[in-house]
């Protein structure tokens, strides 16, 4: 993940990945983040940029599955 990559100094575990949801018409997945104790703020501070990234990749994923005959 981009986001862990740049960040990794401040954040103390790797994001996870995993799916919550699945059925016929959409899928839910969930991303578990890893802050240290005590310091919340941190989320606070790459949040935007989190949710940017990950919208970002989402559409760029889109867009290519659209595509593809």
């Amino acid at each position: 993940m981009k986001n862990f990559t740049k960040n990794k100094d401040l954040l103390p575990k790797k994001p996870e990945l995993s799916m919550s949801k699945m059925d016929r018409v959409e899928r839910g997945f969930m991303i578990r983040m890893f802050f240290p104790e005590g310091n919340i703020n941190v989320f606070y501070d790459i949040q935007p940029e989190l949710m940017q990234n990950i919208v970002n990749r989402w559409d760029t994923y889109k867009t290519k599955s659209t595509h593809k005959g």
